[in-house]
């Protein structure tokens, strides 16, 4: 069915061609597309032009930390606003451009900036207030609460602009010093927190998503909404869409997966993307178009689909292949105690004794969105200070379950090495739980070895983090906070 209407919708013309690559895979951000061929996309500092049917990107200039884009107009007509969070603003128009900068306030974030008919361009700050270039004059226009949080804003095709973000706020903004808490039909405001906005150019519905996975549709005039809840895992905070003669078809980004939603119908895409930073439906060339940590990728609606079409939000989930299987590899530092269980002779007699565990791990799951069996593929190094100390290696492989968040297995593992300056042989299996996305470790097991004679029997409880992933994540976390790289 939501082919059908992208197709329905696309039969009036040609399928149009596809945009111009973007070379590279620096991280990209924002796009906006000027309906007339041709879409504009901000990678690393760099803002370009993609013309459909061309063979390359056109380079406009460079944006600084620029991730937002926007535009008015068509053609050579276009203007294209790009913004940083941390206040710059580049406006392009006929091969000019001005630079400027908003001083934004204290902890304040800039979330997009927007340009307007008439010239103005509207800067939408996370908090306290926005603010419209007009020239070299710059207005501030505060909102109604100070506390109110902005997470993201849209232009309607009467030239409004709405605000949307924490506890169910919605603004409009048409061009006043003044601006409107837009309420549900019942004088209350949303209940929950929106993340996107889109606003169809036909119906001039706003669009968003919230924290619960849910699509949710805004009538503006009256204050009527709707709200959906697809089977996807992770929060949908990426959304776009298009307006077809049947009805708005909106694409969603949730987290590395994508779906497609028309009125209680939902396709959900067999892709990934790995931290999205944007998605653009684009109608005309049944495309979507998502950007990020894998710079441009342009993936066809059509080829995207195995199997039914779409679901309906009251029947069963879409179907897909049957197994998934994705894989996360580790470098794990982990430490603790380990006590003996059995008598021994004075070279081991100790209450307890420290080890120490370097392990290289791979954790390979069969099922959908990291979520099922798991098998666990292990080598690695342990220090033990029993005696006068011992290295020892360990291999093995394991099964348990898997989750995003938390997984747990059983790990049995062969272990060869030296303790005390005799060869030792042994086992040691346990349970391993992974935590935060793998970023914690506890494991508690035990291991027999045969060294020098005598049996060694233990009971090791070890803590670790993973170093792989642990540095994965704080090089992020610093590219998203000094780079603007969201």
């Amino acid at each position: 069915m939501i082919v059908a209407l992208l197709l329905a919708s696309a039969q009036a013309s040609a399928v149009e061609p596809a945009y111009a690559p973007l070379e590279g895979g620096d991280w990209a951000h924002g796009m906006w597309a000027d309906g007339a061929g041709s879409l504009y996309v901000v990678q690393f500092g760099r803002v370009y032009r993609l013309g459909r049917g061309e063979a390359r990107a056109d380079y406009m200039g460079g944006a600084l930390a620029g991730i937002s884009v926007s535009g008015t107009g068509q053609g050579e007509d276009a203007v294209v606003v790009v913004a940083s969070r941390s206040g710059e603003v580049v406006r392009f128009q006929g091969g000019d451009r001005e630079d400027f900068e908003v001083y934004l306030p204290y902890e304040g974030e800039l979330v997009t900036a927007l340009p307007l008919r008439d010239g103005r361009v509207v800067c939408v700050c996370d908090r306290h207030a926005l603010f419209v270039l007009d020239g070299e004059v710059v207005e501030q226009i505060a909102y109604p609460d100070s506390g109110m949080r902005v997470k993201a804003a849209a232009a309607g095709p009467d030239g409004a602009v709405f605000l949307v973000g924490a506890g169910g706020l919605v603004l409009r903004f048409s061009g006043s010093a003044v601006l409107r808490v837009v309420l549900t039909s019942e004088g209350e405001r949303f209940a929950a927190e929106l993340l996107t906005a889109w606003v169809s150019p036909d119906s001039g519905m706003l669009w968003s998503t919230t924290s619960g996975d849910s699509p949710v549709r805004i009538d503006p005039r009256n204050g009527s909404v709707e709200t959906w809840t697809i089977p996807v895992d992770g929060t949908c905070d990426r959304l776009h869409g298009a307006a077809t003669k049947d009805g708005d078809v909106v694409a969603l980004g949730c987290r590395e997966r994508f779906a497609l939603f028309q009125e209680g119908l939902y396709r959900i895409l067999e892709v990934r993307q790995t931290f999205p930073s944007a998605v653009h439906l684009d109608l005309a060339g049944l495309a979507l178009y998502i950007t990020g940590s894998e710079g441009l990728r342009r993936v066809s609606v059509l080829d995207a689909f195995d199997g039914p079409d779409s679901t309906r939000l009251d029947g069963e989930p879409p179907s897909g292949p049957e197994v998934e299987r994705s894989f996360r590899v580790g470098l794990r530092i982990a430490m603790g105690p380990a006590w003996h269980l059995s008598e021994l002779s004075e070279q081991f007699d100790a209450d307890a004794h420290f080890n120490l565990d370097l392990v290289g791990t791979v954790r390979v799951t069969f099922g959908r969105d990291m979520r099922g069996v798991t098998l666990y593929p292990e080598l690695g190094y342990t220090y033990d200070d029993l005696a006068s100390g011992g290295h020892l290696a360990a291999f093995g492989l394991g099964l348990g379950y898997g989750h995003p968040w938390i997984s747990v297995g059983w790990v049995p593992r062969f272990v060869v090495g030296g303790l005390a300056g005799d060869l030792a042989l042994g086992l040691r299996h346990g349970l391993v739980a992974d935590l935060g996305m793998g970023i914690f470790c506890l494991e508690l097991s035990h291991q027999v070895l045969w060294a020098g004679g005598e049996t060694v029997h233990d009971l090791r409880l070890n803590f670790g983090i993973d170093l792989y992933t642990l540095t994965f994540v704080v090089l992020r976390s610093w590219a998203l906070d000094e780079l603007d790289l969201d």
